[in-house]
């Protein structure tokens, strides 16, 4: 397609783009970061290599969207034994919202962090690796801002030798806002 195209001009405010083999609309990741109200992507007939389906799921396009770029601990205790610890006592009002009281998010994660034998960033696909890590028994702790609040993952994991996996969603995590 030209970039000075019908399809390029009307794509930033496009809702629903189908392709289709004769007049394809290759959603590239590009494309998909300038349709901002983009909420779905159809394929009509062949061309799956029409959409860059990593680029439609970090763009949240008609779905889930991975934790991307956010931090990841290796806690060698469950999340709420540390924080009772600290006088912390109610997980849902566990200081890690940022933004009701910002120095007592800052101690609170101090006090988790003291606690980390592992911290990793999660890539824009969701993923990320602790290395060098012991096996034994360890909870994920994670948080991160989602549509309609925050989700805090606080999940017992069973390391083995070799490589180990999880995968983090709403339905595990601890607290889901």
């Amino acid at each position: 397609m030209q970039p000075d195209s019908l399809f390029e001009r009307e794509l930033p405010d496009a809702e629903v783009v189908i392709s289709q083999p004769f007049w394809p609309a290759y959603l590239t990741a590009e494309r998909i970061a300038k349709a901002k109200k983009l909420k779905l992507a159809v394929t009509a007939g062949i061309g799956s290599d029409h959409v860059d389906l990593q680029a439609a799921i970090i763009y949240n396009v008609g779905g889930v969207q991975p934790v991307a770029r956010e931090r990841f601990d290796l806690l060698t205790k469950d999340l709420q034994i540390i924080l009772r610890s600290a006088g912390i006592q109610d997980i849902g009002t566990l200081g890690l919202l940022p933004l009701s009281d910002p120095d007592s998010f800052k101690r609170t994660m101090a006090v988790i962090r003291r606690h980390s034998v592992a911290s990793a960033t999660t890539d824009l696909q969701g993923k990320a690796r602790f290395d060098n890590v012991k096996a034994g028994t360890y909870y994920v702790f994670g948080m991160t801002e989602t549509r309609g609040g925050f989700s805090v993952w606080n999940l017992k994991t069973l390391l083995v030798p070799g490589q180990n996996s999880v995968i983090l969603d709403n339905k595990n995590a601890a607290i889901a806002f």
